[in-house]
């Protein structure tokens, strides 16, 4: 029988941060706007935007992939920017349930034929936010203040002609950029991991891959002049298929050589626009298209907001091969999300904490249940599966940092109110035990209630006057 603990204080010694001690929906703010305010809903770019891989990417089996450059969320796909003239889009279907396998769906986009260049992808767009990682692969002090940004760049895949990649609110724009006095009928991209690959009447791409079809509308073409200004060209640049039907090129009609010529894919939609609604401040969706959660927010003295849930959205897995892989349940697993947000509604980091992302005894959910902020801290607790949770000792205080069961333990972390860098982390309780709750009381001890069906951790000392039942 599970019982709940309550009222439990681990000492936070003042001014030493070393102390003791279905989809992510939304985010709003109804701080009473005034009627005449006009509260917009943003838009955003992609999901995070494209990260630098530091070690946080990795393979089915847990193992680092150092030739993943840059990695993010497009659409219903993850990203994954390789070197070698190479982009992996990965689709993950998992659930919840137990009973039923995910699966993996790996295709690879590559510079095709024997013009093809082999570069290694640079990014730009630096976005304001920073992500930090903490997972078996990130080494002993995390993948932390990693940048993000909005667009990646593969220069001179082709001779002349370089490729990029931009993230849209709800996918990705594809633009080839051929320089002038360059050919780009020596562009050519290769397709491996497809079931298919055809041409509608309209024009269109199909891309088919067990049971799933994609559709890539025909292309635009234009020029930029000596002004910078844009110049449209009347003719389309159709997609062709070679003679495999695994790569495709593009026709292509008359145009001035000594001008840039640009062949743009099209753009993905973006997020709905409209109007405001009265008293509403501030909102919008915060997740990818996966399982996510927000489950506790905090504001700080500052009115920096934090909050505290599950994500399964952030790419950090890339199986080795291309294709269709079914897997066991929970190959996918669910880890802790921390994210914070100036008081100007701005995201300033995010963080990410648990255990390897692979199927295996020693695998499992970690979720971040609630959330406190101070002036200088974060502070979350909540539960995990993982026997390898990211655990960290800050020298002194409480700290667990052991687990030999894969049933769910509570946890606790701290992080830096400012990066979302870690601080302190450690299991707490033995056997099924999840934190729910947690303040800070005057004396600056952390305060934490949830439920447990075992023992919990005793002080040396009861605090003198205090109820402590069996």
């Amino acid at each position: 029988m599970s019982r709940i603990f309550e009222d439990i204080r681990i000492a936070l010694p003042t001014y030493h941060l070393n102390f003791m001690f279905r989809p992510l929906f939304f985010l709003a703010l109804g701080l009473l706007c005034s009627q005449d305010t006009f509260c917009q809903v943003p838009s955003g770019v992609g999901w995070l935007g494209f990260t630098e891989n530091a070690g946080q990417v990795t393979d089915l089996s847990g193992t680092a992939m150092p030739a993943v450059r840059y990695a993010g969320e497009t659409g219903v796909f993850n990203a994954f920017f390789m070197e070698g003239s190479r982009i992996a889009f990965v689709l993950e279907e998992s659930d919840d349930d137990p009973n039923t396998n995910d699966a993996i769906h790996r295709m690879d986009l590559f510079a095709y034929g024997p013009n093809a260049q082999s570069v290694t992808p640079a990014a730009s767009g630096l976005l304001p936010h920073m992500m930090n990682y903490y997972a078996p692969t990130c080494g002993i002090s995390g993948c932390e203040a990693l940048q993000s940004y909005t667009t990646i760049h593969y220069p001179g895949m082709f001779p002349g002609v370089d490729v990029t990649i931009e993230a849209m609110p709800r996918g990705i724009a594809i633009s080839v950029l051929c320089q002038p006095g360059s050919d780009p009928n020596l562009v050519s991209f290769g397709w491996e991991g497809l079931t298919a690959l055809t041409i509608d009447l309209d024009g269109n791409f199909h891309m088919i891959m067990a049971g799933q079809e994609v559709v890539v509308e025909i292309n635009t073409a234009y020029q930029i002049d000596g002004n910078g200004q844009l110049q449209p060209l009347s003719w389309t640049p159709n997609y062709v298929l070679n003679g495999n039907q695994d790569a495709l090129s593009f026709s292509i009609g008359a145009y001035d050589t000594s001008l840039p010529l640009v062949i743009q894919v099209p753009e993905s939609s973006g997020l709905p626009g409209g109007g405001g609604t009265d008293g509403l401040c501030w909102s919008t969706h915060f997740g990818g298209n996966r399982s996510d959660g927000i489950l506790d927010a905090s504001l700080d003295g500052q009115d920096n907001l934090f909050v505290s849930g599950h994500t399964r959205s952030t790419p950090t897995t890339l199986q080795t091969q291309v294709g269709f892989t079914i897997l066991n349940y929970g190959a996918f697993q669910q880890r802790a999300l921390i994210a914070g947000f100036g008081n100007d509604h701005s995201l300033t980091w995010i963080s990410i904490i648990g255990g390897a992302n692979t199927a295996g005894p020693t695998s499992g959910r970690t979720v971040a249940n609630a959330i406190k902020a101070t002036d200088t801290d974060v502070f979350v607790g909540g539960f995990t599966e993982a026997q390898d949770l990211w655990t960290m000792s800050a020298g002194v205080g409480y700290f667990d940092g052991i687990s030999s069961t894969s049933m769910s333990k509570g946890f606790l972390a701290r992080f830096d109110n400012a990066t979302g860098t870690l601080s302190w982390s450690t299991y707490f309780g033995d056997g099924p035990s999840e934190i729910t709750g947690l303040d800070i009381d005057a004396a600056d001890r952390l305060v934490i209630c949830g439920n447990s069906t075992n023992d919990l951790p005793s002080p040396p000392a009861q605090l003198a006057g205090a109820t402590v039942l069996p």
